[in-house]
């Protein structure tokens, strides 16, 4: 009898626990009504590829982020022209000239002839429908 207690309470753990993997309750206001991944498997992504991969495939998925993705250095470098919108001390913000941004928005600010950034920052990443993204614990955050 012991052992029939043991396993029934060990299986209702194991139930919570996987239906915790998924994704409960219902959205409000703008996101109302919408299906996300719905109860499709959730999956499990290990790589910055992997979850890019699921993001802009055309299946329902609910993701489920482990850890925190990195996108920092995935693309590599790149060097522009932009300007100082915010002054020329060592501790402000440069901005790059893309899409003409220093030249439609800031246009007296001081001129910078070479930016090096990585070009993950401006690059989007696709995210089709019915996908839901889902942070396990304090994870993927």
């Amino acid at each position: 009898m012991k052992y029939a207690s043991f396993i029934a309470a060990a299986a209702a753990a194991l139930a919570s626990a996987v239906s915790a993997a998924g994704v409960s309750g219902s959205a409000e206001g703008f996101a109302k009504g919408v299906t996300g991944g719905g109860s499709a498997t959730p999956v499990y992504p290990s790589t910055t590829d992997e979850l890019v991969s699921y993001l802009g495939d055309s299946k329902a998925r609910v993701i489920i982020l482990t850890k925190t993705f990195d996108f920092t250095n995935t693309e590599g470098t790149e060097t522009s022209s932009g300007c100082a919108p915010w002054g020329t001390a060592s501790g402000c913000q440069l901005a790059i000239n893309k899409d003409n941004w220093c030249t439609n928005y800031k246009p007296n600010a001081p001129t910078v002839s070479s930016i090096t950034y990585n070009k993950a920052g401006v690059l989007g990443i696709t995210v089709n429908s019915n996908k839901s993204i889902v942070g396990q614990g304090s994870a993927g955050v």
